[in-house]
């Protein structure tokens, strides 16, 4: 999903700049769903716990 939503952040994945352009890309979406991945560990973790 990530490699799609960011495929076009660099003109080219293999120069510097792609790669540069795509790392931040990822770092955005980290941040982004960080809270998100956090819920749905805590959720599963309950889940678990539950069964």
């Amino acid at each position: 999903m990530l490699g799609r939503v960011c495929q076009g952040a660099g003109p080219d994945p293999r120069t510097g700049a792609g790669q540069k352009a795509m790392m931040l890309c990822v770092l955005y979406f980290t941040v982004l769903y960080h809270p998100y991945y956090l819920v749905i560990c805590r959720l599963e973790n309950r889940l678990k716990k539950v069964s």
